[in-house]
C-alpha cells in the first residue's frame, strides 16, 4: 500500500474511486481499513486546498458574534437603532443600513466585507453632512431622490447617493462652498439650499457637453451683459439668451425652489467644472426674470473665478433682500453684481436723463425702454424697486410670461427646447 499526495484532479478522481471500491467491500482487512483512512486524509487535504468556503452571511456573522460575546438583543440594540430592529434584521425582515453596518463593524468587529456581502476592505465613510437635516420627504415628492418607506434606515444612503451624483464625490480641495458669497435669507434652511444647489448640479451633469468651456478672460463682462439684455426686446428673448450663454459655455437650469429655501437663483460650477446659472422662477414676471438672470450671470463673469472663489463658490440669491445687504466682502460682490446688471439693462445716463423714477409714466416707460433697447417690463420693474411701490405699473412687468418659455424643470439648451 503506497499512499501518495494528491496533486491534480486526476489524482483526486483516482483516490476517490479507490476509496469507493474499498468502502464497497463486505469485510475489509485491517490494511484496507488503514488505506481508507489514509486516503481520506489526503483527499480532505486536497479539498481544503482547492475548495473555497463561502463566507458567512451578515446575519450568520451577527448571530455568531453575539453568541461568542454573550450579547443579547438589548445589548446590541444601540447598533441597530432599537431592539425591534435587531429582531427584524436577524429574521431577515429588514436590510442592514450603512449606519448599522458601520456600528457593527466598529463595536462588534464584524468585517466590512461580510456585512456588505462583497470583497472590500472598509465601509463607506460617514457623510460630511447631517443627512437628517435634508428635506428628504420634499425631495422624494419632487422626484429628486427615490421614494422609500423607511427614511430612518435608508435616508443616509439616499442622501449620500444624491450628493455623489451632484458633486462626483469631491475631495475636500474641490468641494463647493455653499455659504460663500450669498445673499441668503436668514429664514432659509441651509440644507434646503444645499439640496437645491446639488440638484441643479446633478441636472447639469446629465446634460450634453457645452460647445466650449467658459473662459472669463475671453469675455468683456459689461459688453456681454449688454448683449444679453438687448435680447429682452424679442418675443423669445429669454430663450435666445439661453442659446447665447450656452455658446460661451454657460449652462442654464430652471429648478423649483424648495419650501424653506427662499431662493431666486444661483451661480455655480457644475461637477464637470462648467459654469452654471440656475433660476427658480418663483415669481413669474419678466422684470424679475431679467434682473435675476443678469445678476447671476454677472457672478459667473466676474466673481466665480476670482482669487477667493477659484471656481468653488456657490452664489445663492434671494432677490427680495436686494438693497438690504451690509458692507461685508460677500455683500460687496452682491452690490457689484447688482450694479453690473442694472447698467447692462438700462444705462445710468439714460435713466438720469429721463428723470426716473420720479417722472415715470406708462408712456415715458415705453419711451425709455425704446431708447435703452430693452423690454418695457425691465424699466417698470426698476421703477417699482426704486420707489418700493409694487402696486404701480403692474400691467407692464410681464406677469405670467416667463413660465410659458420655461415650462419644465431642467437644463435648457437653445431657443427651441
Amino acid at each position: 500500500m503506497i499512499i501518495r499526495p494528491i496533486r491534480s484532479d486526476a489524482d483526486y478522481r483516482s483516490a476517490m474511486g479507490r476509496v469507493e471500491s474499498l468502502m464497497d467491500l463486505d469485510d475489509p482487512t485491517r490494511d484496507q481499513k488503514d488505506e481508507i483512512e489514509l486516503l481520506s486524509l489526503v483527499i480532505e487535504a486536497y479539498e481544503r486546498r482547492t475548495t473555497s468556503i463561502a463566507p458567512p452571511s451578515p446575519i450568520e456573522a451577527i448571530r455568531f458574534r453575539m453568541e461568542q460575546l454573550g450579547l443579547t438583543a438589548a445589548d446590541v440594540a444601540p447598533y441597530f437603532g432599537g431592539r425591534t430592529r435587531v429582531y427584524e434584521v436577524l429574521k431577515g425582515r429588514r436590510d442592514l443600513s450603512t449606519g448599522m453596518m458601520r456600528s457593527l463593524n466598529e463595536h462588534l468587529g464584524i468585517p466590512a466585507d461580510i456585512l456588505l456581502g462583497r470583497s472590500i476592505t472598509h465601509l463607506p465613510e460617514p457623510s460630511n453632512y447631517d443627512w437628517t437635516r435634508f428635506p428628504i420627504r420634499e425631495m422624494m415628492k419632487l422626484g429628486w431622490i427615490s421614494r422609500v418607506d423607511d427614511i430612518a434606515d435608508n435616508g443616509e444612503e439616499l442622501i449620500e447617493e444624491f450628493i455623489a451624483g451632484a458633486l462626483g464625490r469631491p475631495s475636500a480641495a474641490t468641494e463647493p462652498s455653499f455659504r460663500l458669497g450669498s445673499r441668503q435669507n436668514a429664514k432659509a434652511e441651509p440644507y434646503a439650499l444645499m439640496a437645491w444647489c446639488c440638484q441643479a448640479m446633478k441636472l447639469a451633469a446629465e446634460d450634453d457637453p457645452v460647445p466650449k468651456a467658459f473662459n472669463p478672460n475671453s469675455v468683456d463682462p459689461a459688453s456681454f451683459l449688454m448683449e444679453i439684455a438687448r435680447l429682452s426686446r424679442k418675443r423669445e428673448g429669454a430663450r435666445l439668451a439661453v442659446t447665447r450663454m450656452r455658446e460661451e459655455g454657460i449652462r442654464f437650469v430652471v429648478l423649483t425652489h424648495l419650501r424653506k429655501s427662499y431662493l431666486d437663483g444661483a451661480a455655480m460650477r457644475g461637477s464637470d467644472g462648467s459654469s452654471l446659472v440656475a433660476l427658480t422662477l418663483r415669481y413669474d414676471r419678466l422684470d424679475y426674470f431679467w434682473f435675476c438672470l443678469m445678476h447671476e450671470l454677472a457672478h459667473v463673469l466676474v466673481h466665480l473665478d476670482d482669487e477667493e472663489c477659484q471656481g468653488r463658490c456657490v452664489f445663492i440669491d434671494d432677490m427680495s433682500l436686494r438693497g438690504s445687504t451690509g458692507c461685508s466682502r460677500k455683500a460687496t460682490r452682491e452690490h457689484e453684481a447688482d450694479a453690473l446688471a442694472e447698467q447692462a439693462l438700462i444705462d445710468s445716463d439714460i435713466w438720469d436723463r429721463f428723470g426716473f423714477p420720479e417722472a415715470a409714466t406708462e408712456l415715458r416707460i415705453a419711451e425709455l425702454a425704446m431708447e435703452a433697447n430693452v423690454h418695457p417690463s425691465v424699466v417698470a420693474g426698476r421703477v417699482r424697486f426704486e420707489t418700493r411701490n409694487y402696486r404701480r405699473f403692474g400691467g407692464l412687468v410681464g406677469n405670467g410670461e416667463v413660465r410659458k418659455l420655461f415650462p419644465r424643470e431642467g437644463v435648457y439648451t437653445d431657443a427651441r427646447g
